[in-house]
């Protein structure tokens, strides 16, 4: 493609039209990416069409990830029928225009699309409801932080059914007159959108349904927001350090609570804990707790108001911690993880507590087993003597609001179970607390922050003969290229208007005259696969029938194990992929098992139905994240899953890991270039490949052999010179089998 421009008193066009383009006038919460939002090349018709928009969009396929992975019932129904929003924003000098095709839905026409909600920041904060009239018409209206929402006459909005009935488009003009103070485009030319969707078919109940490894990377939301002063709420994580935390203060009267709240959140830096009267009863019932008590936990509240809030206080007496919360859901409750997982945070609604007095740190898990309609408190790791909280004393009750919109929730632990004594009026423990939502509300948001292109005064168009990418080049007389307008942009097919600024590849004006404009037109890149490297996975990626991918990311295959049909193999540690999987007869991956442990190394025994595995490694027992003398020792840790599914079964149906012996932590490291070359691998050297290696560095370790008879299981401790009898049933100890140095065990009747 070739044209020619003629540039006439360039510097006066340019601030002639630079002048007159001056303005005169969570479901889960997902970050969208947009370069920036383009000026309108035409007048923008609100007739439910987009085709003739910039093109400048971005999906939003809120449950799409992991949905891939997953064979429930739920996760195939989406697969079938895909719910996504693709979303388009331009502007021009009167208005912000904002575009969403929204697909998903069965039957539109008699179930139509919820009507889209947006919150925009410029220089302040603007709020735009969209409402139906009776006779199918659509208002707009627009309110501020400190001026309810009214109707403002200047917006419009649209929607249509699309022509396959599935999908919609709706429409939504925003002038700038409504959306900043000074009733202009914004200065800095920054605009920040919260964009609610929804589907009429995605309801809580049905979103609920979806296993949680779906909803982990989708909906579930969380907020550690009692933190330190200089440190913020933090979203999505959790602070592993003291110095990051809060402060829990231990008062005799009633002390007010530090806190903040800006448009991303509201946080304590402060919680005071007011010593009890009386003992409160432990119902759920929080009208015994004074409302200057609590201090509030807000996710994003200037995008989304309250629906992701919460409110916490503290209390204390001689005996007991006390907790009490009001959680805003929207939904009631969800969590599906049973008490013995001690792993609540991954089942949805829950709050985590980390209590640091001194060098003792604590970390707790609160939740109601929705399932199960019980409640459950546990502790990480080896915190303390018992994980679980309730068998030892503490008391914990919910109730769901009346309004199905959220829950109270009420804790009560002895300071026995803490393994501490009572705290003193004055006294100041650092402790976070985390609340975490399942995020079954039928709102999606896509968080969208960009700036409004600032396009040159000059425009060309030219015809695409197909979508692709688009090279575009400005040329003098002698054919010396000035300067690249357009590198491998994509551009949809048809007529397509570029801008330019008059600006060479320097910066520097072009002076007036006639130059030629040269565009390469070509399809877009593709890609084709051709193979895995070190994975031999059919297919090497995840699939929806879970026998795509392979073993574990963090180490080497280091255990097999087979019945005469099937082979198993494990690896220590995995967080992409799978520490455990189950091959066919003819290698291919039948399933695979995640493990959440962290070990050195790792053994598997067969027998009958089942497959054994004992993981053997460090674990923290203590202050900081490195093992050492003081704050680690190691452990073995025996799972029972089902050899044909790899679920859980036997006994780790109800503890998914079962400690069946513990040692002093004991470090031992060997080179592996130097048992290979001196070939003096043994179980002396070598037992496994330590977490997160980055060296060529092996390991020793204590349990490194399992086999299964009958009934029992044996399990060989090298350094503690004995192999122990467990019950085959329960994982309990039965007897203990004294012999020097045993390793490798091999099981025959």
């Amino acid at each position: 493609m070739k044209f020619t421009l003629s540039i006439r008193a360039l510097a006066a066009l340019a601030a002639t039209a630079l002048a007159a383009a001056s303005p005169a006038s969570a479901g889960g919460i997902y970050t969208v990416s947009l370069k920036s939002i383009p000026l309108a090349g035409s007048a923008i018709r609100m007739d439910g069409g987009i085709s003739d928009w910039p093109d400048a969009s971005v999906q939003l396929a809120p449950l799409d990830l992991g949905v891939e992975r997953s064979d429930t019932a739920a996760a195939k129904a989406l697969r079938a029928n895909p719910h996504d929003a693709v979303i388009h924003a331009c502007y021009d000098s009167a208005a912000l225009y904002i575009g969403v095709e929204q697909r998903g839905a069965k039957a539109v026409a008699s179930a139509p699309m919820p009507l889209i909600a947006l919150n925009v920041l410029t220089d302040r904060m603007a709020h735009v409801r969209i409402a139906a009239l009776a006779s199918g018409k659509l208002t707009v209206s627009i309110g501020y932080d400190n001026a309810p929402v009214a109707k403002n006459p200047l917006a419009q909005a649209v929607i249509t059914v699309n022509p396959d009935r599935k999908s919609e488009t709706q429409i939504v003009r925003l002038p700038w007159s409504a959306l900043t103070i000074t009733g202009k485009l914004p200065d800095d030319r920054r605009v920040r959108v919260a964009l609610d969707v929804a589907w009429p078919d995605l309801s809580p109940a049905a979103v609920g349904e979806l296993p949680n490894t779906v909803l982990h990377h989708t909906t579930f939301t969380s907020l550690s927001f009692l933190t330190a002063p200089d440190q913020g709420a933090a979203p999505g994580g959790y602070l592993p350090h003291p110095s990051q935390w809060g402060t829990l203060q231990f008062t005799g009267a009633p002390t007010p609570n530090a806190t903040s709240a800006t448009a991303n959140e509201s946080r304590a830096s402060l919680l005071a804990s007011v010593a009890m009267p009386k003992k409160p009863a432990i119902d759920g019932d929080l009208s015994e707790w004074p409302a200057e008590r609590f201090a509030k936990a807000t996710f994003l509240p200037g995008y989304l108001g309250d629906r992701y809030s919460g409110a916490i206080a503290s209390s204390w007496d001689a005996d007991n911690l006390y907790l009490a919360a009001r959680v805003n859901t929207g939904y009631g409750i969800r969590n599906n993880q049973a008490e013995g997982t001690k792993a609540g945070y991954w089942g949805g609604d829950c709050l985590q507590v980390r209590l640091a007095n001194g060098d003792h740190l604590i970390n707790l898990c609160a939740w109601y087993d929705s399932v199960r309609k019980k409640p459950a408190l546990t502790a990480d790791g080896n915190d303390l003597t018992n994980d679980f909280l309730l068998a030892a004393g503490a008391q914990e009750a919910f109730k769901i609001a009346l309004d199905g919109t959220g829950y109270t929730q009420e804790i009560a632990i002895p300071w026995t179970a803490l393994a501490t004594k009572p705290p003193t009026a004055g006294q100041q423990w650092k402790a976070t607390l985390q609340l975490w939502w399942a995020g079954l509300n039928p709102q999606y948001t896509a968080m969208l922050d960009a700036t409004l292109e600032d396009r040159g005064a000059l425009a060309y168009s030219y015809t695409m003969p197909f979508e692709g990418n688009s090279s575009v080049g400005i040329y003098d007389a002698d054919g010396h290229l000035l300067r690249w307008l357009t590198r491998a942009a994509h551009r949809r097919a048809g007529k397509v208007t570029e801008y330019w600024d008059g600006l060479d590849q320097y910066g520097q004006p072009i002076p007036a005259g006639s130059y030629t404009i040269r565009a390469i037109a070509a399809p877009p890149l593709g890609m084709d696969y051709k193979l895995s490297v070190g994975n031999p996975g059919t297919p090497a990626w995840p699939t929806a029938d879970d026998s795509g991918d392979w073993i574990g990311d963090e180490s080497s295959p280091q255990a097999c194990a087979t019945d005469g049909s099937w082979v198993y193999l494990a690896s220590p540690c995995a967080e992409k992929g799978w520490s455990i999987i189950g091959l066919d007869a003819t290698g291919q991956r039948r399933w695979g098992f995640k493990g959440d442990l962290t070990p050195r190394c790792v053994t598997l025994a067969v027998h009958g139905d089942f497959l054994y595995a004992l993981y053997s490694g460090p674990e923290i027992t203590g202050p900081g994240n490195w093992y050492r003398g003081n704050n680690a020792r190691g452990r073995a840790v025996l799972v029972c899953l089902d050899k044909r599914t790899g679920k859980l079964a036997s006994f780790s149906v109800a503890k998914p890991q079962t400690r069946v012996a513990t040692w002093p932590y004991r470090e031992d490291v060997h080179w592996l270039w130097d048992l290979r070359s001196t070939k003096s691998f043994s179980p002396a050297t070598y037992a496994g490949d330590p977490r997160y290696s980055s060296a060529d560095i092996g390991e020793t370790d204590d349990a490194i052999g399992i086999a299964a008879i009958g009934d029992r299981i044996y399990v060989s401790l090298y350094y503690d010179d004995k192999i122990l009898v467990l019950d085959a049933g329960t994982g309990t100890k039965l007897d203990e089998i004294p012999l020097s140095k045993p390793a490798g065990l091999y099981g025959r009747e």
